[in-house]
Order: structure tokens, then sequence, then C-alpha cells
């Protein structure tokens, strides 16, 4: 499946529902948004299982009148690989929830492989809660006398998020 490019306009508006989440659960875009407290101010529980497909990265799980919220993600994944599947699931409620209800509840699993619209809408809107855009650009700004690779290292280290994820926000926020 080839994967479907966000307008200007698409990826503004994420980044604003973005920004309004952190505000609203009194978060400040900085580097090191802790997106558990993020996820269980939202009211979500947040676990990690063990018996998922190698497939599997996540799901959530929202019960019929939001009376229960459920965000759950492979035991097996990196720390980093974590954060963002808890963000990009939290992206999917925020961004998709009415698209999602099935019978009253939201139900979303994650997999690797696929990225159609609502996946990618879902990634901007992870990429964007964990390395918010100016706070990247900063640290990208100090970091430009590194080469390449070491660059993609430590913004990695600073905003503890997957180096494919570091490699499309320098393009999303820094190449523009």
């Amino acid at each position: 499946m080839r994967k479907k490019r966000l307008t200007k306009m698409k990826k503004k508006e994420i980044m604003e529902k973005a920004n309004s989440v952190l505000s609203k659960y009194n978060l400040s875009a900085t580097n090191k948004i802790d997106v558990v407290a993020l996820a269980n101010r939202a009211g979500f529980k947040v676990g990690e299982s063990k018996k998922m497909l190698e497939s599997d990265d996540g799901f959530m799980v929202v019960a019929p009148a939001e009376k229960g919220k459920v965000i759950g993600v492979n035991f097996d994944r990196s720390i980093e690989d974590k954060r963002f599947i808890i963000a990009h699931e939290m992206g999917h409620f925020f961004l998709h929830r009415d698209k999602l209800i099935s019978n009253g509840a939201i139900m979303h699993r994650q997999r690797k492989k696929g990225k159609g619209a609502l996946e990618n809408e879902a990634d901007f809107f992870a990429a964007s809660i964990l390395m918010p855009r100016e706070s990247f650009k900063k640290e990208y700004e100090n970091l430009k006398d590194l080469d390449y690779e070491s660059q993609i290292s430590t913004l990695q280290k600073i905003f503890l998020a997957p180096r494919e994820s570091v490699e499309r926000r320098v393009a999303e926020v820094c190449d523009d």
C-alpha cells in the first residue's frame, strides 16, 4: 500500500489539535513529554501485552460512552516505539473517534505494515506530541555542526522517539 501524503493544511490542523491536547492536560510542548501521563490524564489506562503477535504494535479500545479507555502496546517493542505507539493511538482517539465507532465502542489495532490516510494522520499527531515543532527545531538547530548520523542519534535521545520518526520529523520541520 502506498503511503498517502498529508497536505500542509491537514498537517497544520493536526499540529493545532496536538498542541490543544497538550495544553488541555497541562503539558508544555517541550522535549520530554510523558506520554503515559498524558494518556492517563485523558482517561486512558496504558499497559503492555506479552501476548500480541509480532506484527501488532498496539491497540486502543474505548468502551461505549467512553466509560473505559485502554491503550495496549506490544511488550517486545523498544521504549521509543512504545511511546510512539501510545501517542499514535491517542491520535486516533482525538482525530478519528467518530470514524472508528462500532456499536458505541471505539476500537483500533496498530499493525506494522500498511499506511493509509488515517494511519499517517495518527503518525503525524504522535510526532507532534512527542517532538513538538518549535522544541524540535530548536534542538535540531543546536546540532547543525554535527554530521547527519549524530544529529539523528542525538535527537532520538533527546525526544526518546524511534529513528524513523525522528528522520521524518527532520524532513517535516527542519527542511521546509
